[in-house]
């Protein structure tokens, strides 16, 4: 994502993740975020902008550990597709985003 910065943080609440876990969502696909009345939307996404996005969340142990967000600038770029055909292109990220919290947590 253009001007994003690897583990930015932000501010609001109700993020991403908190929504996947409170509804129980196997994934979570927003269509048209200037549609959108999620603050995290209006925050991160549409000042980049990004229209449409599909967020996968991946659990270890059955924890919430991290969620991969794949962007569009065009609207409704993830209705109807088939997300089991992510899993495969994901795996290489989530490689990285374990080997990043290892090394950001050995600084702790």
């Amino acid at each position: 994502m253009e001007g994003a910065v690897q583990g930015e943080l932000h501010p609001h609440k109700g993020t991403i993740a908190q929504d996947i876990e409170h509804y129980n969502h196997k994934y979570l696909i927003v269509d048209d975020t200037l549609d959108s009345i999620k603050p995290i939307d209006w925050a991160i996404f549409v000042p980049r902008g990004i229209r449409s996005y599909y967020a996968k969340p991946y659990y270890v142990r059955g924890v919430l550990r991290n969620v991969v967000i794949v962007c569009s600038k065009k609207t409704s770029m993830f209705k109807d597709k088939l997300f089991d055909s992510y899993d495969e292109m994901l795996k290489p990220f989530m490689d990285i985003a374990w080997t990043w919290r290892r090394r950001d947590f050995g600084k702790m």
